[in-house]
């Protein structure tokens, strides 16, 4: 789990290929958004790189056009843009 100001990653799905090997997170719920809004960071198989999902009001937008190499990353964006705009 990550942190960002207020922001946290709480993982939702991963990938476990048995004994002996690491588990893969494929994908975090960001918690701490502000009221109405949801977030989740997923790495997406296709790009092999990190993406942001937004919800706002229940309307569920795309994923991100920009990618980023990991989730800390992508929460940092996130955390940014949320600032930028209150």
């Amino acid at each position: 789990m990550s942190t960002n100001a207020a922001l946290q990653l709480r993982e939702t799905w991963h990938l476990d290929s048995g004994p002996g090997t690491p588990v893969r997170v494929l994908r975090y719920r960001v918690e701490g958004m502000p009221y109405g809004e949801e977030a989740e960071i997923a790495e997406l198989p296709v790009r092999g790189e990190w993406s942001i999902l937004r919800t706002k009001q229940g309307v569920v937008g795309a994923w991100s056009e920009k990618a980023y190499d990991s989730p800390d990353a992508a929460l940092s964006a996130l955390h940014a843009e949320l600032t930028a705009v209150s």
